[in-house]
């Protein structure tokens, strides 16, 4: 290796741990590079930064939502000469590889990154070439490489995410809520997600397991460096179904009883929940929430329109499981998904009324790339291929629809106004008769409002960090950078 080792700087537009960026730092700080993190407020702020620790690579780990983001920074970069390489991964890139074509975008990675970009960062060290490196596409010259992906990496080989990244912020040192994810890959072919993307990506290569679960020990370890460096007054597990293996969480909880005690949320599927596995869950006497997708209230809508094979009755038997053990729900709604009119969206609010949720998370739905619903909207003349791939907002969840479709405004507006329906039933009805009334900057109000309320009540945050929020936001917003309380960073 080269007697200078390759620097890295991550930028991130919202302040949440992306666990990803994390996994990618440790990897890269493991083999001698040196990596930093840089939150953008605006342009200016990021490129200042950019010349104080003068990067030989930029990244940016990007959902589709954030896409004009990214390529509205890297372009504002470019222009003002910075020579580094800038590399985009993440699953926006993955599912949507055109991404690359954007004239200042230099190299994307391709599923997963971290055998890739530890590669990329080796070779600049080294002076070596690009061309040919796995799940990369790269420009060389003025020439587009696209590479296949290579073999997915053994998850318990890794070393532990490095947290130090977030951490020298001291916003994510007085968190309280910290996210952690013991697994990747799902059997499931939700049409909405990329998982059945993902399988087709990676069915062909060596090895290829559809799910991968961390060693239980290694979780537990995790948990404990954490909080030997930080106070954690909860602990949500991001995993997009933590009961795909219910030996394996089994274990897990066993463990965990026996030698933590904070608290935590999860995500779990209905069909696959049992009373044994939520016997093991009672028992840590930690779990203070489980989170359920209940997407929408019409059942042939989530049968056969988003193809995720549940019914009504099974989310409504296992949210009573769930609380005759005294675990409080949260659950996940989604709006505006094609074809929907304002009497499924109904049903998605009723629904919710019968389940009684302590918190509820609405979404509105987003066409994502390389989705077969997605697809399915494009030819049917929902939306047209641009309005799939550009849609950004402030707070990572979409505040418009993309689709054209009957109802899609009322949609919207009783979408943004679900919660204040669902946890008062008789405010209820006269919200769905009234709310496509109401103008549009009230709704958005009331929506930024309760968005932070539910956020409280499903991850526990401390009032001091949802305060915090509120300033980032409204800051973010208006292109200025935060009081020092919020951005002080320990070098």
């Amino acid at each position: 290796m080269g007697i200078y080792m390759a620097k890295i700087m991550f930028i991130q537009k919202d302040w949440y741990e992306n666990l990803g960026v994390m996994q990618l730092s440790s990897v890269l700080k493991s083999h001698g590079h040196d990596c930093t993190l840089a939150f953008h407020f605006n342009n200016k702020q990021v490129f200042r930064e950019v010349l104080q620790y003068q990067p030989s690579i930029i990244a940016f780990s990007l959902m589709t939502i954030e896409a004009s983001f990214v390529s509205s920074v890297a372009s504002y970069l470019k222009k003002k000469g910075v020579v580094s390489l800038i590399i985009a991964g993440g699953s926006h890139p993955t599912f949507y590889p055109e991404f690359v074509n954007n004239e200042c975008i230099d190299a994307i990675n391709v599923g997963e990154g971290e055998r890739s970009f530890l590669q990329v960062a080796n070779s600049i060290d080294n002076g070596k070439p690009l061309n040919f490196i796995d799940n990369l596409h790269v420009k060389v010259k003025g020439v587009l490489y696209r590479n296949p992906v290579g073999p997915l990496c053994d998850i318990n080989l890794l070393p532990d995410p490095d947290r130090s990244i977030y951490l020298s912020y001291s916003y994510f040192r007085t968190l309280g809520t910290y996210s952690f994810i013991i697994s990747r890959g799902c059997p499931y072919k939700c049409n909405f997600c990329f998982n059945h993307t993902w399988t087709k990506l990676y069915s062909h290569t060596k090895n290829y397991e559809y799910l991968r679960l961390k060693d239980v020990e290694r979780c537990i370890r995790e948990i404990k460096n954490l909080a030997k460096t930080v106070k954690i007054s909860s602990i949500s597990f991001n995993d997009s179904t933590f009961n795909l293996n219910n030996k394996w969480a089994i274990e897990f909880f066993d463990v965990y009883r026996k030698e933590l005690s904070i608290p935590f949320s999860l995500n779990i599927r209905p069909k696959r929940l049992n009373q044994e596995l939520l016997k093991a869950i009672k028992a840590t006497n930690s779990c203070h929430l489980i989170r359920i997708g209940v997407e929408v209230g019409n059942e042939h809508v989530r049968m056969n329109v988003l193809n995720k094979n549940i019914r009504n009755i099974d989310i409504i038997e296992s949210v009573t499981l769930i609380k005759n053990n005294g675990i409080r729900i949260c659950t996940y709604n989604m709006f505006g998904v094609p074809g929907e009119t304002i009497s499924d969206s109904i049903k998605t609010i009723e629904l919710n009324q019968k389940l009684k949720p302590h918190a509820s998370i609405p979404s509105i739905f987003m066409p994502l790339p390389g989705t077969e619903i997605t697809d399915t909207a494009i030819t049917n003349g929902l939306i047209d291929i641009k309005g799939a791939v550009v849609s950004d907002s402030l707070t990572m969840i979409p505040v418009d629809s993309a689709l054209d479709q009957p109802d899609i405004e009322h949609v919207l507006k009783l979408s943004k106004l679900s919660n204040y329906a669902i946890s008062t039933p008789r405010l209820g009805k006269t919200i769905i008769k009234y709310s496509k009334y109401i103008p549009m900057p009230i709704i958005n109000a009331l929506s930024y409002l309760d968005l932070f309320i539910q956020n409280r009540k499903q991850f526990g945050l401390p009032l001091k960090s949802t305060v915090v929020i509120i300033i980032y936001y409204a800051l973010s917003k208006l292109g200025i950078n935060p009081p020092k309380f919020v951005l002080k960073r320990r070098y």
